[in-house]
């Protein structure tokens, strides 16, 4: 699925290995929604709410569809899934 020019990439953050981002190819644009991104890494709406500055309430939100990120969380997000989720992932627009 990745070729040479694929990449792993983590934050310095603590998170058990088992449940830190894949490795990804940036060059192939993977992207997934916040849902997908969740389920994928096995964590809770609080684990991934304390990743990102926000309560467990507000990403069962974000998981649904029923509200939209902030810039400032966006940008959380977008950091600290390196990538995978973005605001297009909100919108469903597709990457060109």
């Amino acid at each position: 699925m990745f070729d040479d020019r694929c990449v792993e990439v983590f934050h310095s953050i603590e998170i058990p290995i088992s449940k830190r981002p894949n490795a990804k190819c940036l060059s192939q644009g993977a992207t997934m929604t916040l849902d997908q991104y969740i389920r994928d890494k096995g964590l809770t709406n609080a684990e991934f709410g304390e990743l990102v500055g926000a309560n467990h309430s507000t990403i069962s939100r974000l998981r649904k569809g029923s509200q939209v990120p902030s810039p400032e969380l966006m940008l959380a997000i977008f950091e600290r899934t390196d990538g995978i989720v973005t605001a297009n992932d909100f919108y469903g627009i597709k990457a060109a």
